[in-house]
């Protein structure tokens, strides 16, 4: 540790493999303090930032994962941990399957060890949604955020500071969707928690009010926009509508009581269709819906299966 502090990552380098050989003639190839260094090795290649040493601190991390789940089983937290931080360094090299395939692993080991409402679970739902958020996959960010919004809220209450960020986040989300009602009323009530716990020149509170202010400008310049190609379109003496006997003159038979004309509600039932398969495509892919009882026994030996085989071809790799 304190070669890290210094920055000589070279020696703590060599000192935490010359562990693992001491280690390794006392207790054999699998102990909690072999899985231990590691991931600090894996740790200190991840520090020093380049692509070789971001491969090698995968590697390593990788074989933490494999030592800690032989030496504690899957219903460990240090093995659910491994597979956390191994989502991380996947989606740091941009392997957005395997990133995804990892922290969803951890998230069902640490739902099974902590129950449904422990912090890690809800850390591993905000970083899920932040991959998803940024490889525009935003309905399955927002079932990832409505998720911890919904854990939030049963744990800490509707107005607590903690639930700020997933506001915000299920505004942004939605905001790329054009969702523009349900942006501005999700940052709306993040504007409204932060001004009951933050001082008003809060950095944090200030934020919070300029998104709100870009949301609603835009919302208007778009409202400016239709109603400017709106009034282009219709030319004097033509685009007359029939009225029916005692309607005022500005209602149109095809228009319904909130004033929409029946070629936008036709767009606006075609685009709601398309969301929801869209959604349906991806709840099937990485949904979130309630799933039936989680068999334990079936996932473990499906697990333990394909890491077995995956595991013989690293040593065969290793042998070539």
């Amino acid at each position: 540790r304190q070669m890290c502090i210094r920055d000589s990552m070279g020696e703590a380098l060599e000192v935490y493999q010359m562990a693992v050989q001491i280690l390794g003639t006392i207790y054999g190839q699998v102990h909690k303090d072999i899985g231990l260094c590691f991931s600090k090795i894996a740790s200190i290649h991840f520090r020093i930032g380049t692509k070789e040493s971001r491969e090698q601190a995968l590697y390593y991390q990788k074989q933490a994962a494999y030592v800690y789940e032989a030496f504690h089983g899957l219903d460990h937290v240090q093995t659910a941990s491994a597979y956390f931080n191994l989502g991380l360094y996947h989606y740091n090299l941009r392997n957005v399957g395997s990133a995804v395939h990892n922290l969803f692993k951890s998230f069902f080991l640490f739902n099974i060890l902590g129950g449904e409402y422990n912090p890690e679970g809800l850390s591993i739902l905000v970083n899920l949604a932040l991959i998803f958020q940024e490889n525009e996959q935003y309905q399955t960010a927002i079932g990832c955020l409505y998720e911890a919004l919904d854990r939030t809220i049963a744990l800490h209450g509707p107005d607590h500071p903690k639930t700020v960020n997933l506001y915000q986040g299920l505004g942004t989300a939605h905001f790329e969707l054009e969702d523009f009602k349900k942006a501005i009323e999700f940052q709306e009530k993040s504007v409204k928690i932060l001004t009951r716990f933050c001082a008003p020149n809060d950095i944090r509170l200030q934020e919070a009010q300029a998104i709100l202010l870009r949301f609603q400008k835009v919302v208007q310049e778009k409202q400016k926009a239709e109603q400017v190609k709106g009034e282009s379109k219709r030319k004097f003496g033509q685009n007359k509508v029939r009225r029916q006997p005692g309607q005022e003159s500005g209602e149109h038979i095809f228009k319904n009581d909130a004033g929409e004309s029946s070629s936008i509600l036709k767009n606006k039932e075609r685009e709601f269709l398309l969301q929801k398969a869209r959604m349906a495509r991806m709840n099937a892919r990485y949904g979130f819906r309630r799933r039936p009882g989680f068999d334990l026994m079936r996932f473990l030996q499906a697990q333990t299966q394909e890491w077995g085989q995956q595991m013989e071809e690293d040593e065969s790799k290793e042998g070539r």
